[in-house]
């Protein structure tokens, strides 16, 4: 019954259609009895289940009641949420523009920072990288490489697609000591094939502190585990228009200077 109230129907309705389930035909007062459904309320309940599509009624006397299959119950009830997301979308938008007209945009100077930790960070740092509207660049030193699954794979495809879609510029550089791309990394792009020429990634000598950098206001500094340094232990993300600009120059110095790597392998 909680699940059908997750879908959308009343404490009473879901109480209501579950008991119809189990006895079958039956009127209301049968209904109400076994169902815990208050009497003074169990027409009005009935008539909403039937306005949904989940029971449906015969005009005798006394008037009886049938559950509509829970597969086709089921199908309708999806259906309703999906009218009342689109609905809700369409809601959001308006809203979204009244709020921005509000808005206010920090200022160049101004600045608002805070630490996350282990795979809060990761999250954090998506969340960002996803609602990002012109630009993403990406610098990490590339020390040691683990195989992501299928999955991850996926997810990160999936990724980039979205940022594409919104034609949002994406820059990756990987610090390399030697200049070489692992073996299991050079497989590891080859899943990227399909990204070529839309997802920019070089390499670069030049060791440095790592970051990210969103719509050129938004930074990630990425602190590493000094017990394991091939991973992240935090990041702090700084909101500030004026340290961006600047490390977003950097980057472009490093960037420039950078081996140009090919995603993946065509034909």
């Amino acid at each position: 019954m909680k699940a059908l109230e997750e879908l959308g129907l009343t404490s009473y309705e879901a109480k209501t259609y579950h008991t119809l389930l189990s006895v079958g035909i039956s009127d209301a007062k049968e209904i109400s009895t076994k169902s815990g459904v208050p009497w003074g309320r169990i027409y009005d309940v009935l008539s909403a289940l039937e306005g949904k599509g989940l029971v449906e009624s015969q005009s005798s006397r006394p008037k009886q009641f049938n559950p509509v299959e829970p597969r086709i119950a089921l199908e309708t009830l999806l259906k309703l949420k999906s009218r009342e997301i689109e609905l809700l979308k369409d809601s959001a938008a308006k809203i979204e523009s009244e709020l921005n007209t509000i808005y206010q945009i920090p200022e160049e100077e101004s600045m608002f920072w805070n630490v996350t930790l282990g795979h809060e960070m990761e999250r954090k740092i998506l969340e960002k990288m996803v609602d990002a509207k012109e630009e993403v660049i990406v610098f990490n030193e590339l020390k040691k490489f683990n195989m992501p699954s299928e999955d991850e794979i996926t997810k990160l495809k999936e990724f980039f697609q979205h940022l594409l879609s919104k034609n949002v510029k994406i820059r990756i550089l990987f610090a390399l000591k030697e200049m070489e791309l692992p073996e299991d990394f050079t497989l590891y792009l080859a899943s990227f094939v399909g990204l070529q020429g839309k997802v920019n990634i070089r390499v670069t000598s030049q060791i440095t502190n790592c970051f990210d950098i969103i719509d050129g206001e938004k930074v990630f500094l990425k602190v590493p585990n000094p017990i394991n340094p091939s991973e992240y232990f935090a990041a702090i993300y700084v909101w500030q228009k004026r340290f961006a600009v600047e490390l977003r120059t950097r980057f472009n110095e490093l960037w420039k200077n950078a081996k140009d790597v090919r995603i993946g392998i065509e034909n």
